[in-house]
């Protein structure tokens, strides 16, 4: 779905309009108009090296320390093809979420959430997005401003689950080192938890998808890794372990649980330098 709006919502669903970059629910409501990068931290690639200092983490779960020196990918030894956690850099995040980005042509910057409920009955991911990878749009564009593909993208899992991804234009993003606002919905780092706001249309159903999700990080890590060894890629895991507390309109739809929170930066398109991308985790 490509630059929609909601223009009238009933108890049952909305109506949904094209073209809502020059309609005033599309944008980011004067928050930093323009996007002029001026202030903001230019995302770049910086190569891998490996001094085997990895900081440990910082929060209730401190005392435990980073991970031992044993096994497949343990920290200050790199993983299995040399591509060390390292600190940290160049994007002001190095002991919190920073949205302030200038994403450069072809880059992409991602901030991801998942979590489960305790009873695993129900689950959540979110990605909020400059530079979309999945969106065909930013891809015929020729990838040249980021900033013009962005997106909230919102899946829930289990019975009653609904998939909103609307790709909205460059007038809908704001930015601050605190707050990513997507048209209507927004990511905010409050001090020491995420709080998103969603405010979105599920597809293909049509119904407006509203709430809040919290993410309660149990530690926050001050490592990333480099996917590749001239640092285009990077994963940074701000929060392996946290926990959530799901708000959304839905029947069912409120919930606490276990949960995750990371973010991927690029300078490069991802199959630039990647044949498939797959992801896991456990709990």
């Amino acid at each position: 779905m490509q630059d929609t709006y909601i223009r009238r919502a009933g108890p049952d669903g909305a109506e949904v309009f094209a073209d809502a970059g020059r309609h005033g629910a599309d944008h980011a409501g004067g928050f930093r108009p323009g996007l002029s990068g001026v202030g903001r931290f230019p995302l770049r690639a910086f190569p891998t090296w490996d001094d085997g200092n990895v900081p440990a983490a910082h929060g209730a779960d401190a005392a435990q320390g980073p991970l031992s020196g044993r096994g497949r990918g343990a920290s200050g030894g790199g993983n299995s093809d040399g591509l060390p956690l390292r600190e940290p850099r160049g994007r002001g995040d190095l002991e919190r979420p920073c949205f302030d980005l200038d994403v450069p042509a072809d880059g992409y910057a991602w901030w991801y959430v998942d979590g489960i409920s305790d009873d695993g009955a129900r689950a959540i991911s979110i990605i909020g997005f400059i530079g979309s990878v999945f969106s065909p749009w930013y891809r015929w564009s020729g990838r040249k401003n980021p900033a013009n593909h962005c997106c909230l993208n919102v899946v829930t899992y289990g019975r009653g689950g609904r998939w909103t991804m609307t790709d909205r234009g460059q007038d809908a993003l704001g930015l601050s080192r605190d707050r990513l606002q997507i048209g209507p919905s927004a990511m905010v780092w409050a001090g020491d938890h995420l709080r998103i706001e969603i405010e979105e249309v599920s597809t293909p159903h049509a119904q407006r998808i509203t709430g809040e999700v919290i993410v309660r990080p149990s530690a926050l890590t001050q490592v990333e890794m480099a996917l590749t060894p001239d640092g285009a890629h990077v994963w940074r895991p701000f929060a392996p372990k946290a926990d959530i507390e799901v708000r959304l309109n839905r029947p069912g739809w409120s919930w606490t649980g276990h949960g995750y929170f990371d973010a991927n930066f690029g300078t490069r398109a991802l199959e630039a330098d990647f044949s498939y991308w797959t992801w896991g985790g456990f709990r």
